[in-house]
């Protein structure tokens, strides 16, 4: 996900968290840095039982 997040392909980001205790995992934006053109912001957050969904839009391009 981080290639395609640095490559500019991805308009929305979906995550699923649900909070397990496990002692470890692995990094879901792992490999990215400071200068990872990311551009996203919050659209909409659902708390269900157990489990809360976090869905991302790609920020409108503005002029430089």
């Amino acid at each position: 996900m981080a290639d395609a997040l640095r490559a500019g392909l991805l308009d929305e980001l979906r995550m699923d968290v649900v909070p397990v205790v496990l002692g470890g995992g692995t990094p879901v934006l792992a490999g990215l840095n400071a200068t990872a053109p990311i551009g996203f912001e919050q659209a909409e957050v659902i708390e269900g039982i157990g489990v809360t969904h976090m869905i991302y839009r790609r920020a409108p391009q503005r002029p430089v």
